[in-house]
């Protein structure tokens, strides 16, 4: 009996793959032939579907990030209902919910991985529309560092939690999540 091809749930087999060995092993340890074979397709349907490693890449940090990225749409178009300080927020439970984006974020602080395309376009707006909002925090940091300081902050949270919870007397679960991110809030102005 013939096997029939399914396009699409390749492309997705595909995806699915890159998505968890990019978080696993970052860029540049994650081979076309490593994703082929978890798939469990061939290289060259690999290359079919995506056309190159970096194309994958880029497909696998959007479609992880789809979510988040709609949210900073609806922020820059101005949605009402969303404030700079609530984009933070929002950030920090997407980063609690997706731990493969957190994880792709530090392997492109620690490689030569390239910058998300979504993300070298919306972040510089995103940044100075919530530095305009934020304005100067109680302790006197100015909008660019405090910001600068809250989202390194929560990426290293996410990146060192566990960590945290083997070396100290803090568990590493939802409620020290949500002290911390009380904590950084503490910090913005009102």
């Amino acid at each position: 009996m013939r096997r029939t091809l399914d396009p699409e749930r390749t492309r997705e087999q595909v995806l699915a793959a890159a998505k968890r060995l990019f978080a696993e092993k970052g860029y540049n340890a994650t081979s076309i032939n490593d994703i082929a074979d978890v798939a469990r397709v061939t290289k060259s349907l690999v290359l079919y579907h995506f056309g190159s490693k970096e194309a994958l890449w880029q497909a696998a940090f959007t479609s992880s990030a789809a979510p988040i990225l709609q949210l900073f749409h609806r922020y820059l178009e101005g949605d009402p209902s969303l404030r700079a300080k609530d984009m933070l927020r929002h950030r920090f439970r997407f980063l609690q919910e997706h731990p493969e984006i957190g994880r792709m974020l530090a392997w492109i602080s620690l490689e030569a991985a390239p910058l998300p395309e979504q993300l070298v376009r919306l972040l510089p707006r995103i940044a100075a529309k919530a530095m305009s909002e934020i304005g100067e925090s109680p302790l006197g940091i100015e909008p660019t560092m405090l910001t600068a300081i809250v989202l390194g902050a929560m990426d290293g949270w996410f990146r060192h939690r566990s960590l945290y919870a083997k070396v100290g007397d803090m568990p590493a679960d939802e409620a020290a999540d949500d002290l911390f991110l009380e904590a950084l809030m503490k910090l913005l102005p009102e």
